[in-house]
């Protein structure tokens, strides 16, 4: 057809449509937007695109909503809609390409959406798209940056007047500080940032609120005092819809009670924000909660499970461009590795981790990498340069006190493999001071103390806490804790000549560690089983045996 005559088609097409079913404008939006953009009817081309790309967001399908996002906003040149319409396109289109990713499309967009905010003097405006640009740069590259976008566009905002929008911008403000472990300042800037949302009667800006409450106080140590704020947030956000959040509040649900009372009790959490993230196919959301699932394995010495979550969520953070998420599965792959025997590519792995997070500024990933590779050195045998790196870690987590877990007992573990059992006794307090709701890897704590006294020469009550703590380990299902109470238990007894109790509480660690082995790739499995613990819990039921 001739270019007139096809246009006229489907502006007639479009008219009938709409015309014949007005009840379902909605529904049929992007068969007209099509139509609309094709006869080159430029207004009703961006209402109907608009319309589509929102319904396409709704429904969690953000490649659908690009796509017609970027026809409404070619529509809106053409039809020269004000700025502000255009403005708000290319912010909607910028939300959904951080979805997906897309790091600098998303920026680009923004930029553009500030420039027309300021050609018009909007404060407003301006402070909703530099917020948007803080949290687009917090997740994908620079917190340094990030923070900087936030207290600018809060400036802006609290002499407009306008609630909601620094309602917003305060919460941002919170996850900034978070993130650079500045707790206090995080949880007032959260509280500020509640009340306004109340204030505005807001309640899915409540349920994130909320959600980032009970996040910080888990992060700064306070695990019980987290369930309160993270429960109140999972019963608003599932009232209001806010599925995306609903992901992030499982996730700081799971972390905190498995910390708090194991597997058991965090497992369903991670199960059900997987679920929800693949449903959505929002893939950001994804690799999160993938990276908190070989967390999770890790924790609880389920390795083969821990390495697959971690390498599919390292993909999906690679591909995306997403440095942050990266770094978790970077951080989480590489404690497989150094966890089953494989030390020196742990080290690469996250030496490649810390070099991300110093990149991104983000001072509570620096820590945790810096913790990581400090216990890579402790496993190494490396004993005079992991203790520097972990007392690093410890300074960096500052108020971050769920940081400081890993490094606080892998320097109660450098100390007994010292020979300074006093030292390790000193950790093991320190550690109760600032993490006394992890009663997980309060057993851990136990397990070390009961070896320094076995170090002491009090091998009897030695004996007496490594039995309690292995019945404690087995309540909470935390494997590697298990594993070396078990040897330890089993080295205190051949101290107290009790040969046959010593053979069985090391034969029972051999077969626990084969049954994980078992489980492991074969290059893995083959490290696994000749790791320093594995080899002396083979050699304790050798020699008790032969004894």
């Amino acid at each position: 057809l001739v270019t007139p005559r096809r246009r006229a088609l489907h502006r007639r097409a479009a008219d009938a449509l709409a015309a014949l079913d007005p009840d379902r404008v909605a529904e049929l939006a992007p068969r007209l937007a099509h139509h609309y953009f094709e006869a080159e009817s430029w207004p009703e081309a961006v209402e109907h695109a608009r319309r589509a790309a929102e319904t396409a967001s709704r429904a969690w399908a953000p490649r659908e909503a690009l796509a017609r996002y970027d026809q409404a906003l070619l529509a809106a040149e053409r039809a020269r809609r004000p700025p502000a319409e255009r403005r708000a396109l290319l912010e909607a289109r910028a939300e959904v390409g951080a979805v997906l990713g897309s790091f600098d499309p998303a920026r680009a967009d923004l930029e553009a959406a500030l420039v027309l905010a300021e050609s018009e003097a909007d404060a407003v405006g301006q402070g909703r798209v530099l917020a948007s640009l803080g949290a687009l740069w917090g997740g994908h590259r620079d917190y340094a940056r990030a923070l900087q976008l936030t207290q600018r566009a809060i400036g802006l905002l609290e002499p407009a007047g306008d609630r909601q929008t620094l309602a917003e911008a305060r919460a941002q403000l919170g996850v900034m500080l978070l993130n650079l472990a500045r707790m206090t300042e995080s949880r007032r800037e959260f509280e500020v940032a509640r009340a306004l949302f109340e204030a505005v009667d807001d309640v899915p800006g409540q349920g994130r609120t909320l959600q980032m409450l009970g996040l910080n106080r888990w992060l700064a140590g306070d695990i019980a005092g987290s369930f309160a704020f993270l429960e109140s947030a999972l019963v608003k956000l599932r009232a209001a819809g806010d599925r995306r959040t609903e992901i992030a509040t499982l996730v700081s649900l799971s972390a905190a009670h498995a910390r708090h009372d194991g597997p058991r009790g965090g497992g369903a959490y991670l199960t059900e924000a997987l679920q929800i993230a693949r449903a959505l196919e929002v893939r950001i959301d994804e690799a999160f909660v993938r990276c908190a699932a070989a967390d999770f394995g890790v924790m609880f010495g389920r390795y083969a499970d821990a390495l697959r979550e971690a390498t599919t969520a390292l993909t999906i953070a690679r591909d995306l461009g997403h440095r942050e998420w990266t770094a978790y599965a970077l951080i989480g792959v590489g404690r497989v590795h150094a966890e089953c025997g494989d030390v020196a590519q742990a080290r690469v792995i996250h030496t490649e981790a810390l070099s991300i997070t110093r990149q991104l500024g983000a001072t509570l990933w620096i820590a945790a990498a810096l913790g990581v590779l400090g216990r890579d050195l402790l496993l190494a045998g490396e004993l005079a340069t992991a203790g520097p790196l972990l007392e690093e870690s410890i300074a960096t987590a500052g108020e971050g006190g769920g940081q400081v877990v890993l490094p606080l007992l892998s320097l109660g573990e450098l100390a007994l493999r010292l020979g300074r059992p006093d030292e390790a006794l000193t950790a093991v307090a320190r550690f109760r001071a600032a993490a006394r709701d992890a009663r997980v890897s309060g057993t851990e704590a136990a397990r070390i103390e009961a070896a320094a006294w076995a170090a002491l020469g009090r091998h009897a009550d030695s004996a007496t806490a490594l039995s309690q703590v292995i019945v404690d380990a087995d309540a909470v299902e935390i494997g590697p804790t298990r594993w070396s109470a078990g040897v330890d238990l089993a080295e205190a007894l051949r101290a107290l000549r009790r040969r046959d109790e010593a053979r069985r509480a090391a034969a029972d660690v051999c077969a626990l560690l084969d049954a994980v082995a078992s489980e492991l790739p074969e290059a893995l499995a083959a490290a696994f089983r000749q790791s320093a613990l594995a080899r002396r819990a083979g050699a304790l039921a050798a020699s008790a045996a032969t004894a």
